[in-house]
């Protein structure tokens, strides 16, 4: 009956758990994953102990998986989409948790004895299968987003590229992961070729059955899925995202542009680095970067090219100022 029948929000809580969270929170596939990025070869997935964050206040700061195991609060998290704030979002993650580690084994009150409290060291990883170009691993630094450089104080993410033709040994040492990539890869490619979320995730469903993927799991909770953001992702946020980055880049870029072409009038009548940078009170090396393009563009001085050149330049140093 209708009284009967569960509300939405019900619903919602009920499956708000992602599937990679359902999957890898059983002992027995979160040791082959431990295993397979591990290169580690365990047997008794009892010495696990699943940790996940289940506190549905801060779900949008919620971990995967944690696993407590070897001395070590182990994070997992999976990412369909590129974030250069994992550091950060992995370290709260590791603070919530050890929390509530302390507290279990009331150990918070002797933080302020004169002994020292041992902890579970951290490791956090992301798993990501995304459609950004990506290496097969990739250390995501904390560092890069401190205003200054702090020596002594670092965190690290550990990126794992999960796409097809990325990492196959890791795949292959763990069948559940292999599964869910290739899951998440087909609802995405159905997606893309025009179909609704919950047809698309019918079809990869059917599909990974079929080719055995995660077969047994899927046949039997086939009725939840649909109901899991099992790759977290928002069509509409994700749109508004990508609206406000374009934008923003928009600005940036049109700014830039502006600026870029102010420079090159002043290149055609003849104007030195020093001249133009005293007119327009910007740094000389900043002038004589842009300069040191835009003759490769003489005499015409294509701006938009020079533009997009510069700021090639300006992402790879980016990418560099924090190399050692």
């Amino acid at each position: 009956t209708e009284e009967n029948k569960p509300k939405e929000t019900e619903m919602n809580r009920n499956y708000k758990d992602s599937l990679f969270c359902r999957l890898f929170s059983d002992k027995e596939r979160a040791l082959y994953l431990y295993n397979a990025i591990n290169g580690t070869d365990y047997k008794n997935a009892d010495d696990l102990e699943i940790i996940t964050l289940e506190n549905t206040l801060f779900i949008v700061m919620k971990n995967d998986v944690a696993i407590l195991f070897n001395d070590r609060i182990t994070l997992y998290e999976h990412q369909s989409t590129s974030n250069p704030n994992m550091p950060l979002r992995g370290l709260f993650y590791y603070v919530r948790t050890l929390d509530g580690y302390l507290t279990g084994k009331g150990l918070k009150e002797r933080l302020y004895r004169d002994t020292l409290v041992k902890i579970p060291a951290p490791e956090y990883y992301v798993l990501y299968n995304g459609t950004d170009e990506k290496p097969d691993r990739e250390e995501l630094l904390l560092s890069d987003a401190f205003l200054t450089r702090t020596k002594g104080y670092e965190w690290t993410a550990h990126l794992i590229n999960i796409n097809k033709g990325h990492n196959q040994k890791i795949l292959d040492k763990c069948p559940d992961l292999l599964g869910y990539s290739m899951l998440v890869a087909y609802v995405r490619g159905y997606i893309e070729e025009g179909s609704e979320k919950s047809a698309a995730i019918d079809k990869a469903v059917d599909r990974c059955i079929e080719e055995g993927y995660l077969r047994e799991y899927l046949l039997k909770h086939r009725s939840e899925v649909n109901y899991m953001g099992f790759f977290d992702w928002d069509e509409e946020l994700w749109k508004k995202t990508q609206r406000e980055v374009g934008r923003e880049e928009g600005i940036r870029e049109g700014s830039l542009l502006n600026y870029i072409s102010l420079v090159c009038k002043k290149l055609r009548k003849g104007k030195s680095v020093n001249t133009i940078a005293d007119e327009l009170e910007e740094d000389e090396a900043t002038i004589k970067d842009i300069c040191d393009i835009a003759l490769k563009y003489a005499p015409d001085y294509d701006a938009e090219a020079i533009c997009k050149e510069y700021m090639e330049k300006m992402k790879e140093a980016e990418k560099e100022a924090y190399v050692v």
